[in-house]
């Protein structure tokens, strides 16, 4: 089975997204959890509010760094807002498996080419992987290897990878494999293909939104179509029957002062499914192809 969701635009408007930011900040504070000052989510609101202010801007207002923080802000704030909407209940209690990875995604650098340590980013994707799951209506449990969902009757394994080059691809996701093989159900191996698509900062201007999202499809398509003979011989023998492969690019269109995200999600099938398998893939794949709210 091979399928996709996107890759689709999404650009929220300075209103929406302050009053997103402000959502995010209050549920968090109910946990007792914030952004450490100076931390990239703590500065991004206040990037944010300059980009409003119009002292920054992709058109070339502020200097270079605050507005590339921005925009990879951008895509940083969008992922831990949607863990926060779709994992994190208004008040507590909260799953307590949550709370310490939360509080380990609210540091990190500025830049993923800055991590001297990806786990920050490795666990916000291994969250983002969750909270996408849960947003399309499939029961999530943060549980071993790194989630466990529920796709009509069938239990499913979750194991999340962040390459950092297409060099790692093969050990990731046979060392997802054997994560998955532990659990002793069949699973799926969710991988972020972010820092594949090069500069590892990585963002894409146009000249238009409609000039972005032609490109958006080839791109998605371009990053993950080589990779998949080193997928396929990595989960050979395995109990992985699905390769999610997630695409989430910032976008920006400096003639319309415009930031956004270019996402897109790949289905891959790799293992014969039962019937009782396909049909759970199936629901899957069709809860995935609505438009994520990220």
């Amino acid at each position: 089975m091979q399928a996709e969701s996107g890759p689709i635009l999404l650009v929220e408007g300075p209103d929406a997204l302050e009053a997103r930011i402000a959502r995010v900040t209050v549920r968090l504070a109910a946990h007792g959890l914030a952004a450490p000052p100076g931390s990239r989510l703590a500065r991004f609101p206040v990037l944010h509010r300059r980009f409003v202010a119009k002292e920054l801007s992709p058109a070339g207002r502020g200097s270079l760094a605050d507005v590339n923080e921005l925009l990879e802000g951008n895509r940083d704030f969008a992922e831990l807002a949607t863990i926060v909407e779709h994992l994190l209940p208004p008040q507590p209690p909260a799953d307590p498996v949550l709370l310490p990875k939360l509080r380990l995604i609210l540091g990190g650098a500025a830049f993923p080419s800055g991590d001297a340590n990806p786990l920050a980013r490795n666990t916000q994707f291994e969250l983002y992987a969750a909270a996408l799951f849960q947003g399309a209506g499939i029961p999530t449990l943060l549980r071993e290897p790194d989630g466990i969902i529920t796709a009509g009757e069938v239990r499913l394994a979750v194991a999340a990878k962040r390459p950092g080059s297409s060099s790692h691809i093969r050990r990731l996701v046979r060392d997802a494999a054997k994560q998955v093989r532990k659990v002793g159900i069949p699973g799926i191996v969710a991988l972020s293909l972010d820092r594949l698509f090069a500069p590892n900062d990585e963002r894409i201007v146009g000249r238009s939104a409609e000039d972005l999202k032609p490109a958006a499809r080839e791109l998605l398509h371009a990053t993950v179509r080589p990779l998949l003979p080193d997928i396929d011989a990595a989960v050979a023998g395995t109990p992985v029957l699905l390769v999610l492969a997630s695409l989430v690019i910032v976008a920006a269109v400096p003639t319309q002062n415009s930031i956004g995200r270019l996402g897109g999600v790949f289905l891959h099938g790799v293992k014969r499914p039962t019937d009782a398998q396909h049909a759970a893939l199936l629901h899957l794949a069709r809860a995935l192809g609505k438009p994520p709210d990220v």
